[in-house]
């Protein structure tokens, strides 16, 4: 099994287990097994269709049914039984992905049965199936929002500083699934390293096509936005490193954007944003000032780039004491060398006063929104 996977497997916060067709059980992770004790309580937890024999004896059928060579058998079963604790009904939800050639993946959630969760929980279930055959159908796809240098005395706003790379996903029955849902999902089902690898890969190979068709006049950096499981693959560095060589792009080509949540608390994510930094690739701290922000711990992080907050940005032009934190936070970037971007900019007063207050870059739909990459060369012809 991939090695990603394999420690998906085992530090989930939902209960996964690895199975054969016949339901024996070749990996599980600690929830899956505590989830499971109220099923199998003399411990029979060596094959699933056996622990589940009295309360959910169709399991074996389904799969035996089941024809293609992967997709859901399951999507979501809830087996009642089990031993209850005082005043609340158990529930086991079981979901089966078959995988090919042959191996079953099981998700085993919501323990203890709480009916206002269950159309959140279920929607999260069925999105993390369909996300799964998305990526592998390549039905997400990238859209880029132009990131503007911003000048400072009067000097014309540089279109081309560089563009932000954004998944989206429009569901084939939902329609646009929002990325704070989705993302979200990824990480609870393990995928998001195979996310984060479709954009990479797509943002750099969009680059180097701009940076070919358009020259001087293409961005001349592209972000992407890195996750936590992403970051802690034990290939990221690497796979970085090889996407920049396959499209010949200099590192510094490249931002990676960290939450600043995560990157404050993980001493993990820190250690692989300093291997990112060594490869000349640059670092941002996304949503500076959202968070557990902390000026006074900025020089101990591995970063390149403050992106401040939205919320900053746009309560700058009312509120002198949020004026004075960005003032602040600029100033101590600077001393120490980082660059300062401005985001959520929605209005000219916005413009103006991340402008005066120093921040060097932009973006925010006062540019533009997240637009496709034939409408970022048109609007990189645009008259500044």
């Amino acid at each position: 099994m991939h090695d990603a996977l394999m420690n998906f497997l085992l530090r989930a916060p939902m209960g996964l287990v690895q199975m054969a067709l016949d339901g024996s059980i070749e990996r599980i992770n600690s929830m899956a097994e505590y989830l499971l004790l109220p099923w199998a309580p003399r411990g029979r937890q060596n094959n699933l269709f056996v622990a589940l024999t009295e309360s959910a004896p169709q399991l074996r059928a389904l799969v035996a049914a089941f024809e293609p060579g992967e997709g859901m058998v399951c999507e979501s079963l809830r087996v009642a039984g089990g031993d209850a604790p005082t005043g609340a009904a158990l529930f086991l939800y079981v979901s089966i992905y078959k995988e090919n050639p042959g191996t079953l993946i099981a998700t085993l959630s919501d323990g203890v049965f709480d009916p206002t969760l269950l159309p959140q929980a279920a929607r999260r279930r069925s999105l993390g199936n369909e996300l799964r055959q998305a990526l592998a159908a390549n039905q997400l796809f990238v859209q880029y929002q132009p990131v503007v240098g911003l000048g400072q005395g009067g000097t014309a706003l540089d279109r081309g500083a560089g563009v932000e790379a954004l998944v989206r996903w429009n569901h084939r029955l939902l329609g646009a699934v929002s990325p704070l849902e989705f993302i979200g999902v990824a990480e609870e089902c393990g995928l998001s390293g195979a996310l984060g690898d479709f954009v990479l890969t797509t943002a750099c190979r969009q680059f180097a096509q701009w940076q070919k068709e358009l020259g001087v006049r293409a961005p001349r950096s592209i972000a992407v936005n890195a996750s936590r499981g992403q970051i802690l693959e034990t290939r990221f560095v690497d796979s970085v490193g090889d996407v920049l060589h396959s499209y010949k792009m200099s590192p510094d080509q490249l931002q990676v954007e960290v939450n600043e949540s995560l990157t404050v608390q993980d001493t993990g994510v820190q250690e692989r944003l300093r291997e990112l930094r060594a490869l000349g690739v640059i670092v941002a701290l996304d949503n500076f000032g959202g968070g557990h922000s902390s000026l006074t711990g900025l020089h101990l992080l591995p970063v390149d780039v403050l992106k401040i907050h939205r919320s900053f940005i746009s309560q700058s032009v009312s509120n002198a004491h949020f004026r004075l934190l960005i003032e602040v936070t600029v100033r101590i970037a600077k001393s120490l060398r980082l660059g300062v971007a401005a985001e959520g900019i929605e209005t000219e007063p916005q413009l103006a006063m991340a402008r005066q207050l120093g921040c060097a870059q932009g973006q925010g739909f006062f540019f533009s929104e997240a637009i496709s990459s034939s409408n970022i060369v048109q609007w990189l012809t645009l008259a500044c």
